[in-house]
Order: C-alpha cells, then sequence, then structure tokens
C-alpha cells in the first residue's frame, strides 16, 4: 500500500510548549520521510527555524515510527555544537504530533549545488571540492568521537557508556549549507555504538515498505535502512552497522563532488533501464530491480578512479583515501579522524577538526536542550538531571531556572517548581513566562489570590499573551469571580 502524505502542516501554524519554542510557519516544504516547514520563533528573537514532523498518515498513527522519531530528537541534541552538524533545539507538539526544531540552513543541499553544476556543465574547483570534503569528514569525526555528545544520565545521575553515532544516510541530500559552512543534518536513522563493542545498539526496526527520499531508500526485502547508492556491502546484510558505514558513504561522495558522477556503475543508464522496467512489470518490481543493481555493484564493483576522465588534477594521496573509504570489507577502510588528518596534509594544512572546547554557557544550553526533549518525552527524573548538569555549568541561566520550575510542576514537586521560579525571577524579574507559570503552579496549589498576582505581573510585562489572559480567567473563574 503506497503511504499518502497528510497535509499536516500550514502556513500560520503556531508551535509552542508556552517554554522554549513559539513558532509561526511561514513556509511549508516538502523532506524525504518528513513534513518540513520554515518558521519565525518568537521566543528567539524572530530567528528562522525549521520544523519538521512525520510525513505520512501510516507514520503519523504508528508507535513505532513516533518513537523512532522521538529518539531522533534526543540523540540530536546530544550532540556538542559543530560547525558541520545542523544544530537541533528540541521537541515541541502539535496537534499531538512531535516536531523537531532545527537550525535554518537557507542555501541549500550538496545535492542541489551538484545538480547546478551539472545543468550548467560546471565543476567544483580542485579548493572548492577539497573544502567541501573536510568540512564533512570533520562532522563525521564529532559524530563518531564520544567526545562530541553529551552522556545523557539517568535518574541516579549515572551517565551512559561512551558511544559513537552512526549516521546510516550520509549524501549529498543530508549536507546543507548556510553560505559559509557545510553541515550534516536528518539523523533519522542515526544509530549508536557502544565505545568496546564490535556491533551497534539497535535502535530501531525498519519499515514494511518503502519509503523516503524517491526510489532510492529502504530495501523492504530485507530491512536494510539507508539510500541504496550510498550503503556499505555490510549494511545490505545486517543494519548492525558500524562507523566505518559513514566512511563508506563519503567515499561514494568523493567521487561526486571531485569527478562529478557515481562511481560504482553508470546511473543515467541504470535510471534508463529502471523506467523501461517499471512500464513492463510495475513500480515494486522495478524498484526491487533497482536496489539489487545497487546491491551487487557494492558488493562487487571497482569505483572508477577519480582522475579517469577528469580535467581537474588530483593528487595521488586523494586517490588512496578514496579507494581506501570504499573497501568492501569495514575493517579495511580509515577512521574519520585518519582521513581528516590526511585531506590537510593535500590542502597543506593541519587537519583541525574545526571544533572547539564549548564554553560553560554552551555546554549548559546543550544539556538544557536534552532536557527539554526528555520533558517532551516524560522522562521527567532524566530531564531534571540534565537541567540540574546545566545550572552547575551556568547557575545565573534565568530561562533555564524557568524551565526546571516547569518540569518541577509537571512532576507534582510545586515548592520545588516554586523555588525555581523565584530563582529566576530574582535574576531577571521581568521575565513574564516565569510569571505565568508560578501563576500556573500556585492556581495548582489553590493560592488563589497568589496565583492572581503572578498573572497580573506577567500580563504587565506582556499584555497581548493569550494563553496567560485564558488561565487568569479560569482562575478567576475558580475564585467565583
Amino acid at each position: 500500500m503506497t503511504q499518502q502524505s497528510v497535509s499536516i502542516l500550514h502556513i500560520n501554524d503556531r508551535l509552542t510548549d508556552n517554554i522554549n519554542f513559539d513558532i509561526t510557519v511561514t513556509e511549508v516544504l516538502g523532506g524525504g520521510m518528513g513534513a518540513v516547514g520554515i518558521g519565525i520563533d518568537k521566543r528567539s528573537n524572530n530567528a528562522k527555524r525549521v520544523v519538521k514532523t512525520l510525513k505520512t498518515s501510516e507514520m503519523q498513527h504508528d508507535a513505532d515510527d513516533i518513537a523512532r522519531f522521538q529518539r531522533e530528537a534526543l540523540l540530536w541534541t546530544s550532540l556538542w555544537p559543530h560547525l558541520n552538524i545542523v544544530r537541533c533545539y528540541g521537541l515541541v507538539t502539535m496537534r499531538s504530533l512531535p516536531f523537531i526544531v532545527l537550525q535554518y540552513m537557507p542555501h541549500g543541499s550538496l545535492q542541489d549545488w551538484l545538480d547546478k553544476y551539472h545543468r550548467e556543465n560546471t565543476r567544483l574547483t580542485f579548493e572548492g571540492a577539497l573544502d567541501i570534503a573536510r568540512q564533512i569528514i570533520a562532522g563525521l569525526v564529532a559524530l563518531h568521537d564520544p567526545a562530541g555528545h553529551i552522556r545523557i544520565p539517568d535518574a541516579t545521575g549515572q551517565s551512559q557508556p561512551a558511544r559513537s553515532i552512526i549516521h546510516r544516510d550520509l549524501k549529498p541530500d543530508n549536507i546543507l549549507f548556510d553560505g559559509k559552512n557545510w553541515a550534516i543534518t536528518d539523523f533519522g536513522l542515526a544509530t549508536e555504538q557502544v565505545i568496546g563493542d564490535k556491533e551497534t545498539i539497535r535502535h530501531d526496526v525498519a519499515p514494511t515498505s518503502s519509503a523516503g527520499n524517491g526510489m532510492y531508500t529502504q530495501d523492504a526485502r530485507k530491512g536494510m535502512m539507508g539510500t541504496a547508492p550510498y550503503t556499505p556491502p555490510e549494511q545490505w546484510i545486517s543494519n548492525r552497522v558500524t562507523p566505518k558505514a559513514d566512511i563508506y558513504a563519503f567515499g561514494i561522495m568523493l567521487s561526486e563532488i571531485f569527478a562529478g558522477r557515481y562511481p560504482l556503475l553508470d546511473e543515467l543508464s541504470l535510471q534508463q533501464a529502471y523506467l523501461l522496467q517499471r512500464w513492463q512489470v510495475g513500480e515494486e518490481a522495478a524498484q526491487q530491480w533497482m536496489f539489487s543493481q545497487y546491491e551487487q555493484a557494492h558488493a562487487t564493483a571497482i569505483p572508477r578512479p577519480l582522475q579517469e576522465d577528469n580535467a581537474m588534477t588530483l593528487p595521488a594521496a586523494l586517490e588512496e583515501i578514496y579507494q581506501a573509504c570504499l573497501s568492501k570489507q569495514a575493517e579495511n577502510r580509515p577512521d574519520a579522524s585518519d582521513i581528516q588528518k590526511r585531506l590537510g596534509e593535500i590542502e597543506g594544512k593541519q587537519g583541525n577538526d574545526r571544533r572547539r572546547e564549548p564554553t560553560a554557557q554552551e555546554q549548559a544550553i546543550r544539556w538544557a536542550d536534552t532536557g527539554q526533549v526528555l520533558a517532551e518525552l516524560k522522562r521527567y527524573p532524566d530531564a531534571l538531571a540534565c537541567y540540574d548538569r546545566a545550572l552547575a555549568l551556568d547557575p545565573k541561566h534565568v530561562n533555564i531556572w524557568s524551565n526546571r520550575g516547569s518540569l518541577l510542576d509537571a512532576m507534582q514537586r510545586y515548592a520545588d517548581a516554586l523555588d525555581s521560579y523565584d530563582r529566576a525571577l530574582a535574576l531577571d524579574p521581568n521575565l513574564a513566562l516565569a510569571w505565568h507559570n508560578r501563576g500556573n503552579t500556585l492556581s495548582r496549589l489553590q493560592r488563589y489570590a497568589d496565583a492572581l498576582d503572578s498573572y497580573d505581573r506577567a500580563l504587565a510585562l506582556d499584555p497581548k499573551h493569550v494563553n496567560i489572559w485564558s488561565n487568569r480567567g479560569s482562575l478567576l473563574d475558580a475564585m467565583q469571580r
């Protein structure tokens, strides 16, 4: 059965959790397996944000798909800030559906740029191509290195084991450009590998039908998850892969970036054969035939050398990196950090991973972002542990104190919630949101006069806030006024 898109996102939709986000949708886009929109976030000085949710009706009502989507948000927010990874700000719910809130990257994907060069019969310069390759591998270094992300504590305060993040769907469509930096996006298929284990922790179950970006994503025959032209041989056999799966996909992209072509087969001829197959045997059979062609190519085809039929003069060291990335045996592929070093040597620069140690304030915000997602998932003790980590790093961060108060209110720890609001207001007495949420907690304690005072203080600061007026009305009703 073909999955149908549901028009779940509309212009002027408002996504808000009344704490972190107040986003008005201004543009609705497509997106592989998600409905995607662009909006303006009032809580972030009207900055542009991208929001995405599950795209099809089946996904929107499937508990496994929703859980996978929520895991994507949690994994994504756990990453330390990096120039070459699109930032995830958190999770917000609208119409009972989760939406991931993301950094806005206005200049399209690497695939858009490669298509543009193809249409115009032009090519990247060597320097431009090398810069893109170095930025992508810098992002992979951050993903694969356990130091690149938060180890979320549990309710006892114990952190998760050190782990690598494996993207599993690296491709030009998932590399976005902001005008200066190329950044990895879309962690919908990402998984984890505990350091010391030989296989990944498997967090997902493949859908029962093909979905995603055209004819290429997911092979229903085997439950393979990924995009067929970029999927290494071992991933066709099992989804229990290692970071070396991302290295293989990076090798495929090196050919597209430096040689302007797919390295393992003639994709134009394959597309033409696919269209003929679809006319003869139907779309589903033609799609499975297409998958089998890619699977065979990954297993047996020898990659075309980068220099073959290439007007660009390329160093031998680049060819060595490229061929090593596309080794059929995962253990023979280099690590991301090794590739980074070798690409830096080609450019005559030290292999800098473009990372710096995040400041205490930046770390605090990342812990708080992760706490926000955990709170949205109703993992309240874990969320509280994250907020406490954040405040240990930045004890004067007003919004984190306010968010902690809202979490404690949800946990029915009302006295602790009021203490958090009071700490926030001691730092910034003009924070309308904290006065509003303080009023909500006081109302639940039936301290109606104090609650009314908090609502009035909030409205004096933000007289156009609809929810405050509504909650004030409900309070007055409870007071029989």
